[in-house]
């Protein structure tokens, strides 16, 4: 039938007129001109699997189907990719899942279909396979029964018998002379389709020949090792042994409409067929081992990706959240530790898979896949996610125990310090109740003879680096960060005759009077203002 009967568009827009049953019978009548024979599923209760064709010559083979009648603009994504190809895993005697769809399928789809060995037909594609068949008519006979069963009554009425595609081909253009018979066979004796079926019979012969050179390329890539590209051209080999096998067929029903005679002069169809079938023992001999292979290898690489990918997302988590250490930003540095170690119990499973299938595998598969990109020990990460989790909390209970009100963000990240956090400023045995944070002018020594010295600040100059003054227990202690390093100050309690405050004339200040006349000045506090009288009160308390 002429491919001209239906365009492309008007063929997909006329299959939307059937319903699914219709088209699944419809596809599976499809596989059956290919050669195969076909159960249709019925009910929802399918596994996913629509139409069931297998194959037991010249070997045995089965391929499941997943047929959607979508819309020409609506696509199959990734999703459904995946969760069709799990049937070869569900099902061990399935050679090929393939997912055919008047629709399209997303980039998504087509990349995992790739990797999973899926085989994807959408609509163009079906149109060309209807095309390459003949079975235009077969289209007709579900979107128009009743005009297919009155056309075909006609044609039957007319000629009282059904013609061969063979014999619907006219004599084709170049094709071989009628010389190639002998003297006494006249032109007469010959059927106008016999230069066609000549024609036919030397493609077959030139296609047995391509055949044999790209299995011979497909046995060399198995040797070698090269396991996918074997799969590739192992199934290269055999979508053209299916074409071939069709070509064959229609060499054999062209010679039962010959004379014996003639037949006689022709190669027979049993040449071609025994060659093929050397061609699918060669076949049959690796390309299974060589499936197997790939799929595996293809299984532990989707699963090593999987590792890596969360392995890498781990140590980025982890690293983020030492940057907002260092930032202050101590409970958005939590949430990254959190969602970390979360992530690792995540990869356990995948992870536990992945090395019980190494194990299990043999040298061939664990020689063709690469491994995990590097050696990760998941339980070193989750000790450094623990050890710094529990210092947070080591830091809140610092905070929230202490006299004063200051972030316990403060106490971790350099915060404005070079050499140390602030809170490794604090002995083990010491108690930290108040944390102020004046600016580098603010601090000023003035000594008993009236001398004021502005030390770590030059004025006109900027310096990079923060300034703190922490009472604790023990002791003052002011610390600042001085362009590359930390200078420290200590104020024992001892040295101390007076501590005095001001909060009503701006800028807040604190002044400690050491028993030599020194005083120790910090001003411009003004985001302690409600800590400033407290720390008096507690730094007396300690003189007495």
């Amino acid at each position: 039938m002429s491919s001209m009967m239906f365009s492309q568009d008007e063929l997909l827009d006329r299959l939307q007129e059937i319903d699914s049953y219709e088209f699944e019978q419809f596809v599976g009548q499809l596989w059956e001109l290919q050669g195969w024979n076909t159960y249709v599923t019925k009910g929802a209760d399918d596994g996913g699997i629509d139409v069931i064709a297998e194959q037991s010559t010249p070997f045995s083979r089965k391929q499941v189907l997943q047929v959607k009648r979508y819309e020409p603009s609506n696509s199959v994504g990734r999703p459904e990719i995946q969760q069709y190809a799990s049937i070869r895993q569900e099902k061990s005697d399935v050679d090929m899942v393939v997912v055919l769809t008047t629709g399209q399928f997303t980039d998504g789809a087509e990349t995992v279909a790739k990797k999973l060995n899926v085989k994807l037909i959408d609509g163009p594609q079906l149109y060309n396979l209807i095309d390459a068949l003949e079975a235009f008519q077969l289209v007709r006979s579900y979107i128009d029964p009743e005009a297919d069963q009155n056309k075909t009554s006609q044609a039957g009425f007319e000629s009282g018998t059904t013609n061969t595609p063979l014999q619907e081909e006219d004599a084709v253009a170049g094709s071989r002379s009628i010389t190639e018979f002998d003297g006494d066979t006249e032109p007469m004796d010959v059927p106008k389709f016999l230069p066609g079926l000549i024609k036919l019979r030397g493609d077959i012969a030139n296609n047995l020949r391509v055949l044999q050179s790209q299995l011979d390329s497909a046995e060399e890539a198995f040797h070698e090792e090269r396991y996918f590209d074997a799969v590739e051209k192992y199934e290269e080999v055999n979508r053209q042994r299916e074409e071939l096998e069709q070509e064959i067929a229609r060499y054999d029903a062209g010679l039962t409409h010959i004379d014996n005679s003639t037949v006689a002069h022709l190669t027979s169809t049993e040449t071609f067929t025994t060659e093929l079938s050397q061609i699918v023992a060669r076949v049959n001999e690796h390309s299974q081992e060589a499936f197997k292979i790939a799929e595996r290898v293809k299984g532990l690489d989707l699963l090593a990706l999987e590792v890596n990918n969360l392995s890498d997302s781990i140590e980025d988590h982890i690293e983020e959240g030492d940057r907002m250490v260092h930032s202050g930003k101590v409970e958005r540095a939590r949430s990254k530790y959190n969602v970390a170690r979360e992530m690792i119990e995540t990869v356990r499973e995948p992870l536990e898979i992945y090395q019980r299938l190494v194990s299990a595998y043999d040298d061939a598969v664990i020689e063709c896949h690469e491994g995990l990109s590097e050696a990760v020990s998941f339980s070193e990460l989750r000790s450094e996610i623990s050890s710094r989790l529990d210092s947070f909390e080591e830091h809140l209970v610092v905070a929230e125990n202490a006299a004063g009100s200051f972030s316990a963000g403060l106490l971790t990240g350099n915060s404005g310090l070079f050499d140390n956090d602030l809170i490794e400023y604090i002995d083990e045995n010491e108690d930290l109740e108040f944390v102020f944070t004046p600016p580098r002018r603010g601090f000023k020594i003035i000594s008993s003879e009236g001398q004021e010295e502005m030390p770590y600040h030059n004025p006109g100059e900027l310096h990079d680096g923060s300034c703190f003054l922490l009472i604790t227990d023990r002791r003052i202690l002011y610390i600042v960060g001085v362009d590359d390093h930390d200078e420290k100050r200590i104020i024992e309690y001892n040295q101390l005759t007076d501590v005095t405050a001001s909060t009503e004339t701006p800028p807040p200040s604190l002044q400690f009077t050491s028993i030599d006349g020194t005083k120790y000045i910090t001003s411009g506090m003004r985001n302690h203002t409600f800590d400033i009288e407290p720390a008096v009160n507690y730094i007396r308390d300690q003189l007495t």
